[in-house]
């Protein structure tokens, strides 16, 4: 028990707070839903906020706080209003600056997967599967609704829990000498306030709720000064920086595998303004090119 009673839990696309909570030993428990009410449970333990879930992370991220349980595992795809996988990419990278260096994972693959869509756990970190047996273990099926109405808040079939170790790696590039250039596995969002420029591919444009009216997901990086790797060269790129005098550059996957010209004119690149560019990414299988000339 003593395990949890020092642990923050999250819990996106959550509901309302239930009385099956209460009996959660957690130190303080997070609650994030965009549709749902609070609920009448009350507890000193337990926050809920009611938004987004990438606005509630950007509230998040301004406080001091750190996240040990991450839940999610049925964000109303089918017919509950969600518009987007909360396990996606983006929302990890994002979340990454608060998830603890070990973190569990409570989520529902098989819920990913009838939707057609692939949940792979990685984000800069390592997986263990959790079983009943281990440490730090709790049962999906407490937090999926169908589960609870069946009486089976303890069942084992039902979703996965997952040791999550942040396993941040850094591997220089000789490509030119008067760059500083690195591939990184892991966040950008971690290293957000050593770089003049964040470049995303910013493809989900899907709808969210933000303050005072309707975005997307591509606009609300955008608002964060995020610039749209989408469809553009590296020469695109690095023009841009050259003409706003930014010295330091942070970049995500955006050419579909696909990196001999990034190689080819990083070879070539004259001195100037430019001092570093870092490729981050959070799956291994990223930027394979560019790790074949390490």
């Amino acid at each position: 028990m003593k395990h949890f009673e020092s642990k923050t839990l999250l819990y996106l696309a959550s509901g309302p707070i239930i009385p099956e909570y209460q009996a959660l030993p957690f130190g303080k428990m997070i609650f994030v839903d965009r549709y749902a009410d609070q609920g009448n449970v009350q507890d000193n333990r337990f926050e809920f906020i009611r938004a987004d879930a990438l606005i509630a992370v950007e509230q998040l991220l301004k406080r001091n706080i750190k996240i040990d349980y991450l839940v999610s595992v049925n964000e109303g795809l089918w017919e509950g209003g969600g518009n987007y996988p909360v396990l996606s990419d983006f929302m990890l990278g994002y979340l990454s600056p608060i998830l603890s260096d070990e973190f569990i994972l409570v989520c529902c693959p098989e819920y990913y997967k009838a939707l057609r869509m692939t949940l792979k756990p990685e984000w800069g970190f390592r997986k263990t599967i959790l079983t009943e047996t281990d440490p730090g273990f709790i049962y999906p099926s407490l937090f999926e609704f169908n589960q609870r109405r069946q009486n089976l808040l303890h069942n084992p079939d039902f979703g996965k829990v997952y040791k999550m170790t942040r396993e941040k790696s850094t591997r220089s590039l000789k490509l030119n000498l008067n760059l500083d250039i690195k591939l990184i596995y892991g966040s950008i969002w971690d290293a957000a306030a050593e770089l003049d420029l964040i470049g995303i591919n910013l493809l989900s444009r899907q709808q969210i709720d933000t303050p005072g009216g309707g975005g997307t997901i591509d606009k609300f990086f955008k608002d964060k000064g995020v610039f749209d790797l989408n469809g553009r060269s590296i020469q695109e790129i690095t023009a841009h920086v050259k003409a706003k005098g930014f010295k330091r550059l942070g970049l995500c996957p955006w050419m579909n595998d696909n990196y001999s010209d990034v190689i080819a004119y990083l070879r070539e690149l004259e001195p100037g303004s430019i001092e570093c560019i870092h490729f981050y990414h959070l799956h291994r299988g990223d930027f394979k090119q560019l790790y074949d000339e390490v």
